[in-house]
């Protein structure tokens, strides 16, 4: 575990292939990032490419991308021998269809992210298949269909399901690593921790990768950064691209002096708005101007970050006010619960201790963009 993510998480605890985009493709998936005003996000064409990037992250493109990968490797992951992909039944279509080394047919399920219907979806295809009984000349019937899925991780729903379901399901969780400059697919046995290891024949310029293909800023966003000074100007942006492009899903939503990063109304991970100078000192994220200078009419851009807090005694996530004296190093951590507008009295947490802790144990110029990779590490536990 590197000393990023174990900072992150102590915290929380207290290839490409085909051919180009068109320019036309590449424009939707700029525009797919913002929303209409209607509140709905384009939908994001179809990649041409094996692998993404989204921030320090590697994935497959897509579930087409995961499955083409997957098909052409199954005999050195698993050992099967294939016969067919996206074969219909009943109206529906199975990922692969294979058969292991004692003739059992073998049904496997793919998902780029979490799904927690993946255990009635098995459970559908296997009442199919036992009635249907394809490939007869080729799988004994006599013997069990072995039902496999393979996603990057597994809703706890469906390893309920798995748990009281009277069919056996293999679990398989998969992710894509780089070592050195080499890509590797890595498949883990979520029961037994048997780890399958392949090379991905893709290099890192060929994939698509989110944070180069943001959109413009938006018009509400250049009206707060134009309120603020260059630098915070130059480190906002930088801030943007990289919540940005940490996940495909996370969406720039507009509002009138405020933009949201994440989905919906309740799925948040950061906000960017305007101080207007009136509210209390150490709730502001201002520039390097000395404080009394908060107190002038002039409005500043400032930062929110949805960080894991314990409220109540329970854990929650708390819509953090972040201040910091140049954009880098953290100077304090105050929530301010819903329905309130400031962070006084008994709401006025000056050091949060367990945030303040970490950004003390971080580099100077680290410690805004560790409270970033925590805010977006609890979006996605919050999300997928």
């Amino acid at each position: 575990m590197g000393r990023r993510s174990k900072q992150i998480e102590d915290a929380i605890k207290a290839g490409a292939r085909g051919e180009l985009f068109t320019s036309y493709e590449e424009e939707l998936r700029k525009k797919s990032r913002q929303r209409r005003e209607n509140g709905r996000s384009l939908k994001i064409p179809a990649a041409n490419a094996l692998l993404k990037k989204s921030g320090d992250k590697w994935g497959f493109d897509s579930e087409k991308a995961l499955e083409d990968f997957v098909y052409d490797n199954l005999n050195n992951l698993l050992g099967l021998t294939n016969l067919k992909r996206q074969y219909y039944l009943n109206g529906e279509k199975t990922d692969i269809l294979a058969i292991d080394e004692d003739r059992r047919l073998v049904l496997l399920e793919l998902k780029n992210e979490q799904d927690r219907h993946i255990i009635q979806q098995l459970t559908r295809y296997y009442a199919s298949l036992r009635e249907e009984k394809p490939f007869q000349s080729r799988v004994d019937f006599s013997k069990p269909i072995r039902l496999i899925a393979i996603a990057p991780s597994f809703h706890k729903h469906s390893l309920i399901e798995r748990e009281y379901n009277q069919l056996v399901f293999e679990f398989w969780k998969f992710e894509v690593t780089q070592e050195n400059n080499h890509l590797y697919f890595l498949l883990e046995n979520v029961d037994t921790g048997e780890v399958i290891k392949e090379e991905i024949t893709a290099h890192d310029k060929d994939a698509y990768k989110l944070s180069e293909n943001l959109p413009e800023p938006p018009k509400a966003l250049q009206n707060i950064l134009g309120k603020g000074t260059d630098d915070a100007k130059k480190r906002l942006l930088e801030i943007r691209e990289r919540i940005l492009g940490f996940h495909e899903q996370i969406q720039e939503i507009t509002a009138t002096g405020l933009i949201r990063y994440g989905r919906g109304k309740t799925k948040i991970c950061a906000e960017i708005n305007v101080d207007t100078g009136g509210d209390f000192p150490c709730a502001s994220l201002i520039d390097t101007e000395p404080y009394e200078s908060l107190y002038s009419s002039l409005k500043r851009p400032f930062l929110w970050l949805y960080l894991p807090i314990i409220h109540m005694g329970r854990p929650a996530v708390g819509r953090m006010r972040i201040r910091t004296n140049d954009w880098k190093n953290i100077a304090s951590i105050n929530y301010i619960p819903p329905g309130k507008k400031s962070s006084r009295a008994s709401y006025n947490f000056h050091n949060f201790k367990q945030y303040m802790e970490l950004t003390e144990a971080t580099n100077q110029s680290d410690q805004l963009d560790v409270l970033i990779d925590i805010a977006l590490e609890t979006w996605l536990k919050r999300t997928l």
